[in-house]
């Protein structure tokens, strides 16, 4: 005696692998103040934030640094399901201290605090760690999320981790 019918059991299968494809890809997201953009991150710098939205080379969108909030690499140029938790250390706790812009990069590693980043049109991400005269150089792929984020020095920490496929060296 069968429970499920043959032809069930082929049709929920066939859902569980369009669900399994469907669930593994999704595009670079940038979340701004003000807007979301899906496409490819094509550079980051000090001042700025280009991603192709669609992945189309003929409509690259230049944000502001300073209206970017975070940046999510994925390797598939398709709409996320969800949309990313938007969060990060901001602190008013500083009464002796300024607060101080930071980007916090994610790996599955861990996290590297950095001064200022750059990532070059062969998909380099340049990391200038925090309060350090060291940069750390290696691929975008292996970054997973950036949040820029606003707080005093006493709340940086001190030692972080990374992927072996970066490289660090001092600032020339």
């Amino acid at each position: 005696m069968r429970l499920i019918p043959r032809n069930s059991i082929l049709y929920i299968c066939t859902l569980l692998v369009m669900f399994a494809y469907a669930e593994s890809v999704s595009a670079d997201t940038v979340i701004g103040v003000d807007t979301i953009k899906y496409g490819k991150v094509t550079s980051i710098d000090k001042d700025s934030v280009s991603i192709a939205e669609g992945c189309d080379p003929n409509l690259v969108v230049k944000l502001s640094a300073d209206s970017v909030r975070q940046v999510v690499f994925n390797s598939e140029c398709k709409v996320p399901r969800d949309v990313p938790p938007i969060h990060g250390l901001n602190s008013d706790l500083c009464p002796d201290d300024p607060n101080e812009t930071f980007y916090v990069v994610s790996f599955k590693e861990g996290r590297v605090f950095a001064s200022e980043l750059q990532l070059d049109a062969d998909g380099t991400l340049i990391i200038a760690i925090a309060n350090s005269d060291e940069k750390l150089r290696g691929p975008k792929t292996k970054v997973l999320l950036i949040s820029r984020i606003s707080t005093c020095q006493k709340y940086v920490p001190k030692n972080f981790r990374w992927p072996k496929e970066f490289s660090k060296s001092a600032t020339p």
